[in-house]
């Protein structure tokens, strides 16, 4: 490119703004189905959000090859909390059934497809 930036320099900050808003849609609709009791959904956006935007500012001193000192931090903290969201969320989902899968951490069972057969152990 004639500014010295590469093609990935140039999409990196559209898909960066296209991931923030899917996670925060999905947040939202996590935080909707589990009601009260998923209430860091909420912190969790307001973290994403923050963070998100303290990187995106630095984001011209990047493409410049200026000093970017707490770019590093404030990018891993936005995108480890939006990590620790989905673990929580599937922790959760994982209680709300109460069991992984029924027949599945029984000796002799296994996956085909999407139907459970037992084999002979």
């Amino acid at each position: 490119m004639a500014d010295g930036g590469t093609l990935s320099d140039t999409k990196a900050p559209h898909s960066r703004d296209g991931d923030t808003l899917l996670f925060v849609l999905s947040t939202a609709f996590g935080a909707t189905a589990f009601g009260k009791r998923f209430r860091l959904s909420i912190a969790t956006i307001l973290v994403v959000v923050v963070f998100g935007a303290l990187t995106g500012m630095d984001a011209s001193k990047v493409a410049a090859n200026e000093p970017t000192p707490w770019v590093g931090v404030t990018e891993r903290i936005a995108v480890f909390g939006s990590m620790l969201w989905i673990s929580v969320l599937a922790i959760s989902l994982f209680r709300v059934q109460g069991t992984v899968a029924p027949g599945i951490a029984e000796p002799g069972a296994e996956i085909t497809g999407v139907s459970l057969r037992r084999t002979k152990v």
